[in-house]
């Protein structure tokens, strides 16, 4: 993403989180992967993306 698509009064870090907005008007939560001179790099997947998940579950009734 170039830098110039930025707010003036962000200053992007890596690891900032950032909100963008899509073109149907549904907001994007982004993070900041890496800063370049011109542009950023952004991720814009889930926070548990990749990561394994573990469910308890109790069976309360079969049908």
């Amino acid at each position: 993403m170039p830098k110039d698509q930025l707010p003036e009064n962000i200053d992007p870090q890596v690891g900032m989180a950032l909100v963008s907005e899509g073109p149907n008007g549904q907001k994007i939560n982004l993070v900041v992967k890496d800063v370049k001179d011109s542009s950023i790099v952004v991720d814009g997947n889930h926070p548990l993306a990749g990561q394994d998940l573990v469910f308890d579950l109790e069976l309360v009734e079969i049908l």
